[in-house]
C-alpha cells in the first residue's frame, strides 16, 4: 500500500508514505516479532529499498523528501545503534551514490541544498562510526555484469533478467544507450528514469553512469570499462539475438574487443522474416 502511494504523482501522499517508511525503518529493531535473522534482514531490505525508490522518483519534490527523511530519521537518529545504521548504509549507500547525479530535485537551488544537507547527514554518521568503532569493511561481489541496451522502455522482462543475474551472485550495471540506429526510441532521459525507478528497490542492481559512454563495438571504450572494475570478474550480459546480429560480434577479434570478455547470454527467439513465415 505504501509503495503504491510512492508511485503516485501526488507529492503530499507520497511524502506521507516516505515519512512513515523512514520511521518504521528507524524503529524496526524495537518491534517484538518472532523472526529469523533472514526474515528480519528481508524486511529491512524492503523498507530501505522503498525509500531508495522514492529517491529515484521522477518528481523532484518526492525525490528530495525521500532523501531527506531517510538521512534524518536513520543516520541522524539517536535512538538506534551505530551498527544498525551501518547495516542500512551498506544496503543503500551505493545506490544513493548512483542516484544523486540523476536526482530530479537538483535542478533547483532548493534541491541542491537538500542533497547537500542529506549527504552531510550521512557523512556525520560515517565520521562518528569510524571514530568510535573503526572502518566499515564493506564487501562487494567479485563478479560484475554489464548489461547494455536501449531498454525502450524498460520492461518487467528486462527487470526479471537483471534480477536473475543478480541472484547468480553478480552486481548488475544497466547501461542505457543514448539512441538506436534501428529504432525510434523514447528520449534517453525518459528511458533512464523508467529504468531507475524500476530497479531502485532491488539490491545490487545499478544504473551505469551516463558520463562514461561505452560502445561495445569500440575496443577503447571496453578497455576503459574493464579498468573501472579492475580486480573483479567482468561479464557482458546480452541476448542471443545481439550475438547473432550485432556488428561488434561480426568484426574480427582484437585486443580488448567484445570477444575477449566473459559473457552471460540469455536466449531470445530469432525474429522470423515474412518470407520464413510464409
Amino acid at each position: 500500500n505504501l509503495e503504491g502511494h510512492i508511485n503516485t504523482g501526488n507529492v503530499k501522499v507520497a511524502s506521507a508514505a516516505l515519512i512513515t517508511l523512514s520511521v518504521a525503518l528507524e524503529h524496526y529493531g524495537e518491534y517484538s516479532f518472532e523472526q529469523t535473522d533472514e526474515e528480519r534482514a528481508s524486511v529491512i531490505r524492503r523498507l530501505s529499498g522503498l525509500l531508495i525508490k522514492g529517491i529515484a522518483h521522477y518528481k523532484g519534490a518526492i525525490s528530495q523528501e525521500a532523501f531527506r527523511t531517510l538521512t534524518e530519521h536513520v543516520f541522524l537518529s539517536r535512538s538506534i545503534s551505530l551498527e544498525y545504521k551501518r547495516e542500512i548504509l551498506v544496503l543503500t549507500g551505493k545506490r544513493i551514490l548512483t542516484l544523486v547525479a540523476d536526482s530530479r530535485g537538483e535542478s533547483s537551488e532548493l534541491g541542491f541544498y537538500n542533497s547537500a544537507a542529506s549527504l552531510n547527514n550521512i557523512y556525520r554518521f560515517i565520521s562518528e562510526y569510524t571514530s568510535e568503532i573503526g572502518e566499515f569493511g564493506i564487501e562487494s561481489s567479485r563478479r560484475v555484469a554489464f548489461f547494455p541496451g536501449t531498454f525502450d522502455p524498460f520492461s518487467l522482462g528486462h527487470k526479471a533478467i537483471a534480477c536473475t543475474i543478480r541472484d547468480m551472485g553478480f552486481e548488475v550495471f544497466l547501461a542505457i544507450d543514448e539512441f538506436s540506429w534501428s529504432k525510434k526510441t523514447l528520449p534517453h532521459m525518459l528511458r533512464r528514469s523508467i529504468a531507475s525507478m524500476s530497479v531502485a528497490a532491488e539490491p545490487d542492481i545499478y544504473l551505469f553512469p551516463d558520463d562514461v559512454p561505452v560502445n561495445i563495438a569500440n575496443p577503447h571504450d571496453l578497455k576503459i570499462l574493464r579498468s573501472m572494475f579492475d580486480g573483479r570478474d567482468l561479464y557482458m550480459a546480452v541476448g542471443s539475438d545481439v550475438i547473432r546480429n550485432a556488428s561488434s560480434y561480426k568484426a574480427r577479434p582484437s585486443r580488448d574487443s567484445i570477444h575477449s570478455f566473459n559473457h552471460i547470454v540469455f536466449a531470445r527467439q530469432a525474429r522470423r522474416t515474412e518470407k520464413e513465415d510464409n
